[in-house]
């Protein structure tokens, strides 16, 4: 009765607002899963996709980009955030880039309270070659304590490769930190991916499929869009999922990760769903 009054609401909603999901999330226990241990939670309704709000222009060939916008770093694997700061791009066989910047408010949360990078790019018909460097400074305000471990600054360098099909791509992403890292943890991180079409929302019927393989180091890890949890001292593993467009207004996705920490023995396995209503 409380799953169907919260699916009710998300309906009931949708007519007042632009977009909503509903994300149920299964988590298998680490020691002799079964049915019956399953534990179900639901993601706030609410759309969390930030906003832009941004002056663009161009300066001696160079693209600057200053305000509230998108900012992905590693290919997205290290973290995607939404940043109050600037961009600049130049270039045009091969891309040069910088940023500077601060999480927006949408990202309270986020661990870092300023960042800036380089970066550089260059495509080759169907492959695609980047490198960059990201620097992230710790929000001290939001540590349960400022030791060594957690006040720790990060500092990756990132190397990605991708290849795109007609219908698919297949990527690789090597990171590796620059600074210090504690005791038994390491510097270095590795992200393999592939995806196979995409889903598109105005076709239903319309699939995607996803997998990626992860192999990383404390030093590289930032907030990986992975849902599941997953060891901040070093994880590997895989993630895999499925979108489907249901109808015009109604996007499925599900997702399955198996990890486990680099430093100890304990699992991480997860099965979550989305459900997208747009109106």
């Amino acid at each position: 009765m409380k799953k169907f009054l919260i699916l009710t609401a998300a309906f009931v909603m949708g007519t007042s607002v632009p977009a909503l999901a509903f994300n149920p999330s299964f988590t298998l226990p680490n020691s002799k899963p079964s049915l019956a241990q399953i534990r179900y939670s639901s993601k706030e309704l609410k759309n969390k996709t930030p906003q832009t709000s941004y002056v663009e222009g161009t300066v001696s060939d160079t693209k600057i980009i200053i305000g509230k916008q998108d900012l992905s770093m590693a290919d997205g694997n290290l973290c995607s955030v939404s940043m109050n700061g600037l961009k600049t791009e130049v270039g045009d066989k091969i891309k040069f880039g910088t940023y500077y910047g601060k999480p927006t408010k949408d990202y309270r949360w986020f661990d870092y309270k300023k960042f800036w990078g380089a970066n550089a790019s260059t495509t080759h018909g169907k492959l695609n070659l980047s490198a960059g460097y990201d620097k992230l400074y710790k929000n001290i305000d939001l540590l349960d304590s400022a030791d060594s471990y957690d006040a720790n600054d990060k500092g990756v360098w990132n190397f990605s490769t991708k290849y795109t099909f007609d219908d698919a791509s297949l990527s690789a992403t090597l990171m590796k930190a620059s600074n210090s890292q504690t005791q038994n943890s390491t510097k270095n991180g590795m992200v393999i991916a592939y995806t196979i079409k995409e889903a598109d929302q105005s076709k239903p019927g319309s699939w995607g499929l996803w997998g990626k393989y992860y192999n990383q180091g404390y030093g590289t890890i930032v907030a990986p869009p992975i849902n599941c949890s997953y060891s901040e001292n070093g994880f590997l593993g895989w993630g895999t999922g499925i979108n489907y467009a249901l109808s015009k207004h109604t996007m499925f996705g599900l997702e399955h990760y198996n990890l486990k920490g680099k430093n100890d023995t304990t699992s991480y396995r997860t099965w979550w769903t989305n459900f997208n209503f747009t109106f």
